[in-house]
């Protein structure tokens, strides 16, 4: 049955492991790969008895899979087994992890024939599988430490902030309004003062980003943007700022958070621009993801900082020049990263910015 040459070829190019025993429970079929995969050929000519010398687990346990519950002798019975993972030690002491799938062989007449097993290696995708666990898992706990540091930075050191600003206002009343170099580093202290307390905030939103975050739902942009417009509506009428607002989709996500992205975005555009700011926003459905564009005519960034600007605390100016904190494109990053998304930016000195970033398109805008 299993002598033609070119079956064997065939046979023996599946790197699958094949394991075919006939309804008596007699091995009939045991090719190179499942040899391979084992770690050795069978031991005795039937399932039953052969998993007696050759440890199989269960996955979540330490417990010995009966025998009866194995792949092959459940097939025999009539069963078919689909994506049945087990653990076996091998020969040489190495533990291996595999999905299993089995199926009954029946002829024409519906008699049982046998069964056949047909198993690979997925230990390689367990071990990768663990490690993202573990990743996510110190993840989880490093946005806990970093939303608990947050959350006593803007506590306790928002007091003794309050405390400074209290005594200085004692002590500016008490300095001569003729004293004006008193007066000038009141205002230097002043202007620190508030700088720490902007950071101690911008932090606390970083940190917040996933702590407080809610959960995803139809979210249309038009209106996110529109709300974000009417918010920034001093900043542009103080730039002058021309705005022109595409036809935009609704995705699923954050509504809060979603128009914290397009703030930011459109805020850092009428801030950094050495004239009078033209803003665009725009958006593409390709596929399953809106792909929106925020583009400015601003003073742009060269392409080795492309990177670092979206890290936290990173500024490319002196302090004072423009204002923030340096955090706002590290939460505009964090907030897309959320949706599944990344963001980036298309720029050049003085030839503006164009920022890109994709959010996934709720149903009704799939088109």
């Amino acid at each position: 049955m299993f002598s033609s040459p070119l079956f064997e070829l065939v046979l023996e190019s599946i790197t699958e492991g094949l394991i075919v025993a006939d309804q008596s429970g007699k091995f009939v079929l045991f090719n190179a790969a499942a040899e391979q995969i084992l770690g050795a050929g069978p031991t005795t000519g039937a399932p039953v008895e052969w998993a007696t010398t050759y440890p199989t687990y269960l996955p979540d346990s330490d417990s010995l899979c009966p025998a009866e519950e194995l792949p092959l002798v459940r097939a025999l019975s009539g069963e078919t087994v689909r994506d049945m993972h087990l653990r076996i030690r091998r020969p040489d002491g190495s533990v291996r992890d595999l999905s299993c799938n089995a199926h009954p062989l029946v002829d024409h007449q519906s008699d049982k024939k046998g069964g056949v097993v047909i198993f690979r290696d997925i230990s390689d995708e367990v071990s990768i599988h663990q490690k993202l666990e573990e990743t996510v898992t110190a993840l989880r706990i490093s946005n806990k430490d970093l939303e608990q540091f947050a959350s006593v930075a803007a506590h306790d050191l928002q007091e003794p902030l309050r405390s400074v600003s209290n005594y200085l206002q004692l002590f500016l009343e008490a300095v001569p309004t003729t004293d004006e170099t008193a007066l000038r580093y009141v205002e230097r202290i002043s202007a620190a003062l508030k700088r720490m307390q902007a950071l101690i905030n911008a932090l606390l939103n970083y940190a917040r980003i996933e702590s407080r975050a809610r959960p995803f739902q139809p979210v249309d942009c038009a209106v996110v943007v529109a709300n974000c417009l009417e918010n920034l509506r001093s900043s542009i009428k103080d730039k002058d700022a021309q705005v022109t607002v595409g036809e935009l989709p609704v995705v699923l996500g954050d509504e809060s958070q979603i128009g914290q992205l397009f703030e930011n975005l459109i805020s850092n555009a009428i801030k950094f621009s050495h004239e009078q700011p033209v803003i665009s926003i725009s958006a593409e459905i390709k596929g399953r993801l809106c792909e929106f564009r925020v583009r400015d005519n601003g003073i742009g960034i060269q392409p080795r900082f492309h990177e670092r600007i979206f890290l936290i605390f990173q500024r490319l100016h002196a302090v004072g020049k423009y204002d923030g904190t340096g955090i706002g494109l590290s939460i505009c990053k964090r907030i897309v990263a959320r949706h599944g998304g990344d963001i980036q930016v298309e720029s050049d000195n003085d030839r503006g910015s164009t920022f890109i970033f994709s959010l996934k398109c709720a149903e009704d805008s799939i088109q």
